[in-house]
């Protein structure tokens, strides 16, 4: 009897925590010199995870981008700074041209996993000033078009539960620009799950069957 309760009590928390939705909060401001990327996790209405970070300070002199990071999460504070180099770069791109490799399964799997994210807001507001006014009208109708594609390609992708708020200001005196841009959406864990799942089995197919290709030319030769 004592293993039923059990087995029930585990079989009803999986599948308590398969349908349960994270919440992720994405907030961008750049005002001038000054940007503040924030990102925000919530679980059953508790923030559990933000991440904080000015978005990157450049080093021309080495080639190096420098991040300020700050995480809270219910296990502690964390600050940290992180450089990124043209090492790291090449690393990188050494990955992507692995994962480019099987690319198409990914595709699928990905795709499949973005269009269950639900956006409940996406709000996009900016403001230009370039000093001169015809340049400033032809850099705001340049970014009515960008965010006008940024929007289009969005909804291709993940389900719009609302319609996205975008907004662009010209402003004909002084030389600033300035965004301000957030955006909610939610998914379940159980969906994040099957679809890492998913890229392991793929992954683990397409290495197997590229083994299988080199013993078979090996055998051959």
């Amino acid at each position: 009897m004592i293993w039923f309760i059990l087995a029930f009590v585990f079989i009803l928390l999986l599948v308590t925590l398969m349908s349960t939705k994270l919440n992720i909060n994405i907030q961008y401001y750049h005002h001038s010199y000054n940007d503040l990327l924030t990102i925000s996790v919530k679980l059953w209405a508790m923030h559990i995870y933000t991440f904080s970070s000015p978005l990157m300070n450049i080093e021309p002199s080495n080639l190096t981008v420098e991040i300020d990071e700050q995480s809270n999460s219910p296990l502690g504070n964390k600050k940290d700074k992180k450089t990124f180099d043209l090492k790291w770069l090449k690393e990188k791109l050494i990955l992507s041209k692995d994962f480019l490799e099987h690319v198409q399964g990914f595709y699928k799997i990905s795709r499949r996993f973005l269009k269950k994210w639900q956006v409940h807001n996406l709000e996009w507001k900016s403001e230009i000033a370039t000093g001169d006014a015809v340049l400033t009208g032809m850099l705001a109708a340049g970014l009515w078009s960008v965010k006008s594609l940024f929007v289009g390609v969005t909804s291709q992708f993940v389900t719009l539960k609302r319609m996205p708020i975008l907004h662009i200001q010209p402003v004909y005196q002084g030389k600033f620009t300035k965004t301000d841009f957030s955006c909610m959406f939610s998914f379940r864990i159980g969906q994040a799950i099957i679809a890492g799942l998913l890229i392991v089995k793929h992954w683990r197919s397409m290495r197997n069957k590229k083994t299988n290709i080199s013993s078979s030319a090996n055998h051959s030769i």
